[in-house]
């Protein structure tokens, strides 16, 4: 059973979830907005509070008076989201400093004022379980299962996140790319009969075991992963632009 105290430092993390998927979702359709008129949007949020106000400004980009109007109006709806979420850090750095236990986690060497809230909030002085397991199951920490008929197979602990940083940033499959890349390379400098045959019938399945990945990471990650397929190509990376604004002017 939690405290009133519990519940209310509880309220404010669920809040500030909310609030910082409102954001994402508010980027998100400036990034699309853009894209459509030709201007390639940063994924980085902070990135693109500065790209924003640079298209805006610039009367050269063929943006029409109704689209600045739109973009202005969102560009403000993030500004805004952006104070609440700030206003909610100080709330969770104020109950960092006020409640005894949060101030005892964070003494923790790399828990900072938003894990130690977040902790006690979900699990309190942790008497009501009977082991280390019992917790690690009520915080969402448990190996993900891939499973079927009498084999199990035990995976490690996840995010529960698409991977869309480092080169997952520039295209959504680079491991497929590497390896149809290395496949060219071997029909370049041994052009057999076989490598002939080879090449092709390997760009199909690696393709194919592409789109089908797509396909799960979509069941899986629903909206997250529609939004980084919508600004990260398949194959070809943006190698320029992609992750700077044209105009040269997260958290």
């Amino acid at each position: 059973m939690k405290s009133i105290e519990q519940q209310d430092i509880q309220a404010v993390h669920r809040v500030r979830a909310s609030l910082i998927s409102e954001r994402c979702a508010k980027a998100n359709q400036l990034r699309g907005l853009a894209y459509e008129y030709g201007l390639v949007a940063p994924r980085e949020i902070a990135a693109l509070r500065v790209a924003v106000p640079a298209w805006l400004e610039d009367a050269s980009n063929g943006l029409t008076v109704r689209l600045r109007a739109l973009l202005s109006g969102l560009y403000a709806d993030l500004r805004a989201l952006d104070e609440r979420v700030r206003e909610l850090d100080k709330e969770i750095r104020a109950i960092g400093g006020e409640n005894e236990a949060v101030g005892r986690v964070q003494q923790i060497r790399g828990i900072g004022p938003l894990i130690a809230s977040a902790l006690v909030a979900m699990i309190g002085d942790a008497r009501q379980f009977k082991n280390g397991r019992h917790v690690a199951v009520a915080l969402g920490l448990t190996p993900r299962q891939h499973s079927s008929g009498s084999k199990e197979r035990i995976l490690g602990i996840s995010k529960h996140q698409p991977a869309t940083t480092g080169v997952y940033a520039y295209m959504r499959h680079p491991q497929y790319v590497g390896f149809i890349a290395i496949m060219f390379g071997f029909l370049l400098q041994w052009p057999t009969i076989l490598t002939l045959v080879m090449f092709p019938l390997l760009v199909w399945m690696y393709v194919r075991l592409a789109h089908a990945e797509e396909h799960e990471a979509l069941r899986e990650f629903g909206r997250a992963y529609e939004h980084y397929a919508a600004v990260t190509p398949r194959w070809i990376p943006h190698v320029l632009g992609h992750h700077h604004p044209t105009t040269h002017p997260g958290s």
